[in-house]
């Protein structure tokens, strides 16, 4: 105890002392920065306008071996309401807004016809991602950031990479916009519905046409300031946010949006993916929006319930890697010879007793998993003669 006394708490001691002066200074001027800083970002975003130059791409669309005059007819009726809008106080012209939209449903009429894995269809991969790109811009001209980076995200997921350019119309800049409008809408109150210190403060700063305004307020004023402001923004936040389930609910309803669409991924090496994992639930049936996602490479559904597997997902001719393992499927449909680019199968663990002639249409197929099945006597020898250049684990 003494030893500790003398060569550890001592010295501790003695330092603390010294330097308790400083220390307490240093923890007071970084308290003190801290709050200010969070100071001028609550007031920056509730008072003050946010200016931003942007480009706006417009796209037209031409091939040899298709009629685009309506994609065009409505590229022009957009280019003539942006400038409408440009022209007018605040983009405000109802004119201008009422082109826009009209324009969005023609683009998104158009859709309804795309094929990601054709590339000689009207509308291609190439043409739908012009065509989400055009849609998202436009909904962020007329005020609604959420249908905006929706629209944009799909443009994404469909580009092979998503670019930046120096004028700020690569897909990249495109969703950071609309991203940050959508934030800016979450954080600034408009005027006409905001509390009373807010819109007293904005009326007073529009007053200082060319500098920033300064406000003196006494701090009681400040904190029933910042109070309101917090109050007024979480209640934006939650109106969006339902205001954005409801309309999900509605797409999903309507049959507008698959539901799957929003857990498909995407890298360069393995294209689009999508992965439906047991947790927190297992399916007891293949679901049918599935067979629709015509686009996607990797398709891994392991360790569910299901035991039939539909028709339609012959519909998916980009598969290159199929997993079914862990289920409780007895057969497969004849359409699994259509997946023309399926390099791997997986249905270990499942309850076949044999597969389908159509298996032999498989010429790319490398691998077929089928360990843990109660083969019928014979299945494996027909298998290995239906697909000669497939490594068969059974």
């Amino acid at each position: 105890y003494d030893t500790c006394e003398y060569w550890v708490r001592r010295p501790l001691e003695e330092a603390f002392a010294r330097q308790y002066g400083s220390l307490e200074a240093q923890i007071e001027k970084s308290v003190r920065k801290y709050f200010t800083r969070n100071a001028e970002r609550k007031m920056d975003a509730a008072l003050f306008f946010h200016v931003v130059e942007e480009k706006v791409p417009v796209y037209t669309f031409r091939d040899k071996l298709h009629d685009y005059s309506d994609l065009n007819g409505a590229t022009a009726r957009a280019r003539e309401a942006y400038a409408e809008m440009e022209l007018a106080v605040a983009g405000s012209s109802d004119a201008g807004k009422a082109g826009l939209t009209r324009a969005i449903e023609i683009w998104e009429a158009a859709l309804g016809e795309t094929d990601l894995n054709d590339r000689t269809a009207r509308i291609n991969r190439k043409t739908a991602i012009k065509l989400h790109e055009s849609i998202g811009v436009a909904w962020l001209a007329l005020g609604d950031p959420g249908r905006a980076v929706a629209h944009l995200e799909k443009a994404s997921r469909y580009s092979s990479m998503s670019t930046s350019r120096s004028d700020g119309t690569g897909t990249r800049d495109l969703i950071d916009r609309a991203r940050g409008r959508r934030a800016r809408d979450l954080r600034s109150p408009a005027l006409p519905d905001a509390p009373d210190a807010l819109r007293a403060l904005m009326q007073r700063s529009n007053t200082h046409r060319n500098r920033v305004p300064l406000v003196v307020l006494p701090q009681t004023a400040l904190a029933r300031l910042e109070a309101e402001h917090v109050a007024f923004s979480a209640q934006q936040i939650f109106a969006l946010a339902d205001a954005e389930q409801e309309q999900r609910e509605a797409d999903l309803a309507a049959g507008r949006e698959n539901p799957y669409e929003q857990m498909i991924g995407h890298t360069a090496t393995q294209g689009f993916y999508l992965f439906l994992m047991p947790y927190p639930k297992k399916m007891d049936a293949f679901p049918e929006e599935v067979c629709e996602l015509t686009h996607i490479n990797r398709l891994r559904m392991p360790n569910h319930r299901f035991a039939h597997v539909p028709d339609g997902i012959g519909r998916l001719e980009a598969l290159e890697v199929l997993d079914l393992s862990g289920n409780r499927i007895r057969e497969l449909p004849d359409s699994i010879g259509e997946l023309a680019d399926l390099e791997k199968l997986d249905l270990s663990k499942n309850d076949i007793r044999s597969l389908p002639d159509s298996i032999g249409k498989l010429e790319k197929l490398k691998v077929l998993q089928l360990k843990g099945n109660p083969l019928a006597d014979g299945e494996l020898e027909r298998l290995e003669r239906l697909l000669p250049k497939c490594k068969i684990k059974a």
